[in-house]
């Protein structure tokens, strides 16, 4: 049977087991489109960066500041704000579209999350490479969760290439610095993740890399790259094997398993993306436009606007979006995705999410007990 949500909308419920999506419970229309307190949110911390790599999104470039996203830091005292407004949230991740570290009042939003029991996260990437032996301590002292660093390198030389205006010594050595602390305090947190991007430049020293990173105290991950014309590698027999997907590329991953790697639409129901302005993006991939300002309306309101309903019957295919809705520009709706690739990858990511988010089924749960 081919795959569409109208046609198991007509049977009233979704029963993912036949879809290849491995649950039980039967979703409803009404429960993917109801409004349930999130555990988890992502809130941006800074929408600046200092580095220049070379395929990152063009809204990271000073020139675009005035862009959706803008160009600044999330406010402490709007960050105490919200986590008291919205008790249900338990998880932030905090990393972005820029680096979380250019942030001034970081130290005090970390003080902050600890003592209110809110843990903290960085798993979409931070350079580190301007960090200061106090904000170490402050990361090791307040307990924050995960760092994902991102290091496309295994020398200065092959880090260089990508990460323009960065120091592949400087930022091994913030990342001893990190660690003399999680001694001193004897403690596992944060943990630590060595991201790497493979290209052409770097594949050579991928091994030497993983190495590095098992010295350090890092989990080792590969991270596919996002524009496969940008330096695409050339030994991809190693990539597929390293990836843990057996896929060199992303249009690999994709052919091989029907679904598609790294799409963000399902964060509209468990990891609701916020910017450092309080404006709801819904998704990390949405650069195009906001459904509200959750500092200003709040959290609830916000996510049961029309807009924010507009974006989840979008990727649904309930709808065909108008030029208000986000949707309408994204890339991966207009071209690179197939709706039905794009359905199903919402709804497996939704009811199976990343480290820390509550399932759609866990989330419904919460909400009918």
């Amino acid at each position: 049977m081919v795959f569409t949500i109208s046609s198991v909308f007509s049977k009233a419920a979704l029963q993912g087991r036949r879809y290849g999506l491995h649950f039980n419970q039967m979703i409803t229309k009404a429960d993917l489109l109801s409004y349930v307190p999130p555990t988890f949110v992502r809130l941006s911390a800074c929408s600046a960066c200092q580095l220049a790599c070379p395929v990152c999104d063009p809204h990271t470039r000073p020139e675009k500041r005035n862009g959706v996203l803008g160009w600044g830091y999330l406010r402490a005292k709007d960050f105490a704000a919200f986590i008291r407004a919205n008790p249900s949230v338990k998880t932030i991740e905090l990393s972005h579209s820029g680096e979380i570290f250019l942030n001034p009042e970081l130290g005090a939003i970390i003080k902050d999350a600890c003592e209110q029991g809110v843990t903290l996260t960085a798993r979409s990437g931070v350079n580190f490479n301007r960090v200061s032996p106090a904000m170490c301590e402050d990361l090791v002292k307040y307990r924050f969760r995960y760092l994902n660093v991102a290091i496309d390198g295994g020398d200065e030389e092959s880090y260089a290439k990508y990460r323009v205006g960065g120091s592949f010594t400087q930022v091994i050595n913030n990342i001893k610095t990190l660690n003399f602390y999680k001694e001193k305090y004897d403690s596992a947190l944060p943990e630590l993740e060595w991201q790497f991007i493979p290209f052409a430049h770097n594949e050579h020293v991928v091994l030497k890399a993983m190495t590095l990173a098992r010295e350090l105290k890092m989990v080792f991950k590969i991270k596919l790259n996002s524009r496969t014309e940008y330096a695409p590698v050339k030994n991809k027999a190693l990539i597929r094997y390293l990836s843990g997907s057996n896929s060199a590329t992303r249009q690999e991953y994709s052919d091989q398993y029907g679904l598609s790697l790294y799409l963000s639409c399902y964060q509209l129901w468990t990891a609701p993306q916020i910017n450092w302005d309080g404006k709801m993006t819904g998704c990390c991939a949405n650069y195009f436009g906001d459904t509200g300002n959750v500092f200003q309306d709040g959290l609830e309101a916000v996510m049961k606007s029309k807009r924010y309903l507009d974006m989840k019957m979008t990727v649904l295919g309930l709808i065909k979006p108008g030029s208000d809705v986000p949707c309408s520009r994204c890339p991966s709706y207009l071209s690179e995705v197939p709706m039905t690739t794009m359905i199903r990858s919402t709804l497996k990511s939704a009811l199976f999410p990343v480290p820390g988010a509550p399932s759609l089924s866990e989330a419904l749960s919460l909400k009918q007990s």
